[in-house]
Order: C-alpha cells, then sequence, then structure tokens
C-alpha cells in the first residue's frame, strides 16, 4: 500500500484497505476476498500491514537475474 511518509504512522494505508473491504460487501457485490498481491518480500512495512488486516501470506513472489550476455 503507497501512502505519502507523514500518513504511514497515521493508519491512512489500513484505513485504505478496510474501505476497500467495506465497499466489496455492499449489497449486489458478493466479494468475501480480496487480493493484495505482488508485494515484495523485503517490503515488510506492506506485509505487516497485510497480516495486520487480517491477510495471509500465503505466496511469494521473488524476481531473479541473470545476464544474457556473455563476457568472453
Amino acid at each position: 500500500m503507497c501512502s505519502l511518509p507523514e500518513y504511514r504512522r497515521k493508519m491512512i494505508p489500513l484505513a485504505l484497505i478496510y474501505l476497500g473491504m467495506q465497499g466489496g460487501i455492499k449489497k449486489g457485490k458478493p466479494y468475501k476476498r480480496a487480493e493484495l498481491s505482488w508485494v515484495f518480500e523485503d517490503n515488510l512495512s506492506s506485509r505487516k500491514l497485510i497480516e495486520a488486516a487480517g491477510g495471509k501470506i500465503y505466496k511469494t513472489y521473488r524476481i531473479y537475474e541473470k545476464s544474457l550476455i556473455s563476457n568472453k
């Protein structure tokens, strides 16, 4: 969840998650789950926020890098 640094400690990102969840449970929108994915493994602040909102980390994506040019 992105927010300006001055709002991060004021629970604004958690409020955004909450409001999104509330919008999903309105009449006519039978959503039971939400996806908060593509959070980098080392982004601990976002991962903690997702867990604080009741989210479960069930999958980890990793990005590897390999040069395609040979250094001969």
